[in-house]
């Protein structure tokens, strides 16, 4: 082949792709991003500096500007507490008035939320503390005083003096969605000032109940952040952060990290959640909430109790009609009130199942209490009820719950 054809022949390659990517340009635009996708990417940097300049070659991708932003905030706490032996030996029902009382120690993690020193933690971590110090990121250490305590949620608030404490506030600039990436900062085993882990957002509105029976009396008030960031004991109080380095929880508890070979399910109070009762226990030293005074079950446990062969045929026909009368996966059934509490001074009875409150749908247990004790005390509310097979509404006034805060000074 000639060199003159050669060239045209090449040239005439050249002017078939030019047709080619006109047409697709003019009469096919919406393919474009599909083209772009197939062509080999670029290598481009994972990280931009703060400076928010791109650096000249590519670099390992990191979270450690967001770490830096919250580690900061993150304090170990140790304490002490005193156990006073009982006043009569149970063993030989003699008194004890020699008796000492037994010392222990523990330890946890707190996050600093406010600039006055106000340090968000576990009740479960201070419950019992007589003495409770803190050791900052800095390495200042102070002694803290017990503001209020929230058994319920699994919150206690603590204070220190210190002048220029980091700080940390809950967030909520972003809404928290699964899949989000997250990190557990905390002080694991008490062996180091700090440990972070990484990992996802499994689930949002999670409750750990699995007993058949609750009660707004004394239930837990449960809407957990599930993540697969892994917890240690030590970590708990610590902070859940987002990849912007945002307190969007506080770390409460692990299922699973018991278990030989077990991957460890683990949970977090929301920033939301969080907020709301941190404020009121520094305002007031307890939270304020709503109370029907009812005991109940999911009706998917009441099918399941159906079919365990526990109750007598009365009991199981009766129990076939009010699994018949309701759609599945719907109500609560309840199995007991409190004499003297708003539900029974309302009309409502034994075995009504509640489905809607406030003309929420609700579907399980946990999903009511919640309801209930997120109306403010003297709020009237709407109940809608199957009693018998039949629907029924009826409106209750929701009184103040009886606090199972503590409000602790020194």
């Amino acid at each position: 082949m000639s060199f003159s054809k050669g060239f045209l022949f090449f040239i005439s390659y050249i002017f078939a792709g030019l047709v080619v990517a006109a047409i697709i340009v003019l009469f096919f635009p919406q393919q474009i991003p599909r083209l772009q996708q197939m062509l080999p990417e670029t290598a481009e940097p994972a990280r931009i500096q703060e400076t928010g300049e791109a650096p000249s070659e590519a670099a390992p991708l990191s979270f450690a500007g967001a770490i830096r932003k919250a580690q900061p905030a993150v304090v170990s706490i140790q304490y002490r507490s005193d156990i006073l032996p009982p006043e009569v030996d149970p063993r030989t029902g003699n008194s004890n008035p020699d008796a000492q009382p037994t010392i222990e120690f523990g330890y946890g993690s707190g996050v600093i939320v406010r600039p006055d020193g106000y340090i968000a933690t576990n009740y479960h971590v201070v419950s019992k503390a007589r003495f409770v110090f803190v050791e900052l990121f800095d390495g200042r250490r102070a002694s803290a005083e017990i503001i209020g305590m929230d058994m319920d949620t699994d919150l206690a608030i603590l204070k220190i003096d210190l002048t220029d404490a980091p700080y940390l506030p809950f967030s909520a600039n972003h809404p928290i969605e699964v899949g989000d990436m997250v990190f557990a900062i905390g002080n694991p085993y008490n062996l180091f000032k700090q440990s972070v882990t990484q990992g996802i957002i499994s689930a949002t509105g999670r409750s750990t109940r699995g007993a058949a029976l609750v009660t707004d009396n004394v239930a837990q008030i449960e809407n957990f952040i599930q993540t697969d960031a892994p917890m240690s004991p030590g970590s708990s109080g610590g902070a859940l952060i987002n990849s912007l380095g945002e307190l969007i929880g506080i770390t409460t508890l692990n299922i699973g990290a018991k278990i030989s070979g077990q991957t460890a399910i683990n949970f977090a109070i929301p920033a939301d959640q969080a907020k709301k009762v941190v404020n009121q226990l520094i305002e007031t030293g307890k939270v304020s909430r709503g109370w029907l005074g009812v005991t109940g079950t999911d009706m998917r446990l009441v099918r399941v109790a159906s079919l365990s062969g526990r109750y007598d045929q009365s009991t199981l026909d009766k129990l076939d009609k009010i699994i018949a009368s309701v759609p599945f996966g719907v109500g609560v059934m309840i199995t007991g009130m409190d004499a003297t509490g708003p539900a029974r001074s309302a009309g409502l009875q034994i075995d009504d199942v509640i489905t809607h409150f406030n003309d929420t749908l609700i579907t399980s247990s946990g999903q009511l209490i919640n309801a209930i004790v997120n109306t403010p005390p003297g709020k009237s509310a709407s109940l809608k009820l199957i009693r018998a097979g039949q629907p029924v509404e009826l409106t209750v006034t929701v009184d103040e719950r009886p606090s199972a805060n503590g409000t602790r000074k020194g």
